[in-house]
């Protein structure tokens, strides 16, 4: 392995960056924390209004924070699209 190629390797991806659009990677962080707010206030308003119990405000949240961490994968490209998959 040369030292030249592992040099060059972070110019190789800082060239990448540049071709992707500021438009769109602001956009989607807008999006990502505009979605994460909204969850997290309709959940708040949940959990404090609603009467219900403990273990059941325990699993709602659970299940709100793990819909939440498979769609910022999706969104993100890491997992593809789960239509593909179906119970029964």
């Amino acid at each position: 392995m040369r030292i030249g190629s592992v040099l060059e390797a972070p110019s190789i991806l800082v060239g990448a960056l540049h071709s992707v659009p500021t438009e769109v990677v602001a956009m989607s962080l807008l999006t990502l924390i505009l979605t994460f707010v909204v969850v997290g206030f309709i959940l708040w308003l949940v959990n404090t209004y609603v009467p219900m119990e403990g273990t059941v405000k325990r699993i709602m949240n659970a299940v709100v924070a793990i819909l939440l961490v498979v769609w910022i994968l999706q969104g993100f490209g890491l997992i593809g699209s789960l239509s593909r998959f179906h119970v029964g």
